[in-house]
């Protein structure tokens, strides 16, 4: 995945990353594996959060910050794709429908001022990876 943010020249000012191994484990596979990922945040809210927690989460980032990456835990994360991907890109809502597996990417484009205006209506899905889809 990390050479995939790579290949596509994306930037990523912040990660706010589950405490739990597994999480800190693919955050730290990411950094080994890509130079455009700025600082990892450590929060505890997100371990068992729903849906509403990871978006109150984001909500609360400041405005400094024109990218940002959750990487937390399934349902939650699935369902908060869902929620805020309802419009955009058709064909990756589908595909993240039908399987949303371990190490996936939902890209979520928001507009508005500030991160508390990340809400459903400002979101398009812009697409949807999963790492299983990506060539070794």
């Amino acid at each position: 995945m990390g050479r995939f943010f790579t290949k596509k020249g994306w930037a990523v000012d912040i990660v706010l990353c589950s405490p739990a191994r597994r999480t800190r484990e693919t955050a730290a596979l990411l950094a080994e594996n890509y130079s455009g990922l700025g600082e990892i945040r450590q929060e505890t809210e997100l371990y068992g959060a729903g849906r509403s927690g990871i978006l109150s989460l984001i909500h609360q980032l400041e405005d400094g910050f024109d990218a940002a990456m959750v990487i937390a835990h399934n349902p939650s994360m699935e369902e908060l794709a869902l929620f805020l991907g309802k419009n955009g890109d058709a064909s990756a809502r589908q595909t993240m429908k039908s399987k949303f597996p371990t190490c996936s990417l939902a890209i979520i484009e928001a507009s508005g001022k500030n991160w508390h205006d990340v809400k459903r209506p400002n979101c398009r899905l812009r697409g949807f990876v999963r790492a299983r889809d990506l060539p070794l």
